[in-house]
């Protein structure tokens, strides 16, 4: 099975003991994901979670605490 072109993966890893596999991958839409995914659904649960890397989290939480903060955002 192909990627869709939206679609990069950049790791995969094997539960040894548990039967699963964990897949990391940047999609650019949910189109490329439910492109990539859906073939699977009928023969295992699909669990998906999205994640950021650490620094962008802390810019984009720092971001959010100044507009929480600020004056214009309590009108």
């Amino acid at each position: 099975m192909g990627f869709p072109n939206g679609l990069k993966v950049i790791n995969q890893w094997f539960d040894a003991g548990g039967g699963r596999v964990i897949t990391l991958y940047d999609v650019e839409t949910v189109k490329d994901y439910i492109t990539y995914n859906l073939p699977f659904t009928d023969l295992c649960q699909v669990d998906v979670f999205p994640v950021i890397e650490a620094e962008e989290f802390k810019k984009f939480a720092e971001q959010q605490k100044g507009k929480l903060g600020s004056p214009a955002s309590q009108s």
